[in-house]
């Protein structure tokens, strides 16, 4: 939790500087460019909390050697990324794609933690 409040922050006051290295400023579009991408880069650094929770719950799921689970929340993130390229871009625009990322991984995170309480629960009786 506290790397992924860590990163958001740093991304957050120096994402800008990190992305000049890769953007000119002085080339035509790049502001636009830079506006973009650090809109991306603050999304995407926001919801890093969850995709840590993803890592934690498939793999205590696996260290009990039920892995079939994590192969599902991987599916759900795949399905929930091609329904936002696909369905919502139509209707909220370029923002489902910002949002697909973090949208498949709170699908995903859903998909591996009921399973992770089921089986606490069983291996707790």
């Amino acid at each position: 939790v506290f790397m992924a409040m860590f990163i958001a922050a740093v991304m957050e006051l120096f994402g800008k500087y990190f992305l000049m290295l890769f953007i000119k400023a002085q080339e035509s579009g790049a502001e636009e460019a830079l506006r973009v991408a650090q809109r991306y880069l603050i999304i995407m650094t926001s919801s890093l909390i969850v995709l840590y929770l993803i890592y934690i719950y498939r793999n205590t799921l696996q260290a009990m050697q039920i892995s079939v689970w994590s192969m599902f929340s991987g599916f759900t993130e795949c399905l929930v990324r091609i329904f936002m390229a696909k369905k919502m871009i139509h209707i909220i625009g370029t923002d489902a794609i910002f949002l697909s990322e973090p949208l498949s991984w709170v699908a995903a995170l859903v998909g591996i933690y009921i399973p992770y309480l089921f089986y606490k629960r069983k291996l707790l009786k």
